[in-house]
């Protein structure tokens, strides 16, 4: 068990086992899942309503239990997060975490109608309670409901709390989506904004709304640029369209990422070598390089000799 898990405090230790399974890209598998479920459905039996809202978000979402298959999981959920908003709204005192899962309820509809403002009110008042997560939510809620990429820029690169590293991944994010296209279309510049635009993709942002709302901007971008980066005909642009067709979620180019990977490879480009190194995973791209650095007779190049030794490895 990750050694922040905080024990004392059921709501913590759930969120902490969550951030856990997916910075360790799902280590644990079923178990880990299944001992998180555990801790919301506990909270839900104590009779707390922050925890009903948990675990009624939590199988709503998921929309399977790992533990209860005697109930119709998306049934039961919705019924739950009703009685569960009203209860947080009747209490007269609450807690940090009573204000928190009111902006669950809040930004997701849960029990009620999506109002990312009143999401925003009730996890500042969860933030100015204490709650080491909040303040993230607050930062993105605000900026899902004012569209001020600024401001969102500045409070998430000054936020505190559990959640700095995450924030300042998306406050990274934001930025390059503010400054815009590069100048030049094609170039190994414009290769390197959307290698860090899909590093930082893959990077896990913490936050499911916010990252779909990058994801969204960024592959309405990606669409934008691939007629003019087709027509160019340049090693870079075909660089800049590997890596389009490579990490859209639905490659909008008119040929596979390998097409482009072999039209963008040279052997003396530092900027391809460079951009290489850090986005080949796969055996067909290793592979289709090394036919292509054979080809050209390419075999005293340090991209041919990169590739001989990842290929060494697999």
């Amino acid at each position: 068990m990750p050694a922040d898990i905080i024990h004392d405090d059921p709501f913590s230790d759930y969120i902490e086992r969550g951030l856990a399974f997916e910075q360790s890209y799902g280590s644990g598998g079923g178990d880990a899942l299944k001992a998180k479920e555990a801790i919301a459905w506990r909270l839900h039996e104590q009779g707390s309503a922050a925890g009903g809202m948990l675990l009624g978000d939590s199988l709503i979402s998921g929309r399977v239990s790992f533990l209860r298959k005697d109930i119709q999981v998306v049934s039961f959920a919705r019924e739950l997060v009703v009685r569960s908003f009203q209860a947080l709204n009747a209490i007269a005192d609450k807690t940090h975490w009573d204000w928190y899962y009111l902006g669950l309820a809040h930004e997701s509809g849960r029990g009620t109608t999506v109002d990312y403002s009143q999401a925003v009110e009730c996890y500042r008042r969860s933030k100015e309670l204490g709650n080491p997560y909040a303040e993230f939510e607050e930062i993105w809620f605000e900026y899902l409901a004012r569209s001020n990429i600024l401001e969102a820029i500045l409070r998430f690169r000054s936020c505190e709390g559990r959640l700095k590293h995450f924030a300042e991944a998306t406050a990274r994010a934001l930025s390059l989506l503010a400054l815009g296209p590069v100048r030049e279309m094609g170039s190994y510049q414009h290769a390197w904004r959307i290698f860090e635009l899909s590093r930082l993709l893959h990077v896990f942002l913490y936050h499911d709304k916010g990252q779909r709302q990058l994801h969204i901007a960024i592959e309405a971008e990606w669409r934008a640029e691939v007629p003019q980066l087709e027509v160019l005909g340049t090693a870079s642009s075909a660089l800049v369209l590997f890596l389009i067709a490579k990490r859209s979620r639905c490659n909008p180019t008119s040929q596979k990422a390998l097409h482009w990977l072999r039209l963008a490879a040279r052997p003396d480009s530092q900027e391809f070598f460079a951009i290489v190194k850090g986005q080949l995973n796969d055996e067909d791209e290793l592979r289709l390089l090394s036919e292509v650095c054979a080809e050209n007779q390419w075999g005293d190049s340090e991209l041919a000799r990169f590739v001989a030794s990842e290929i060494d490895l697999l």
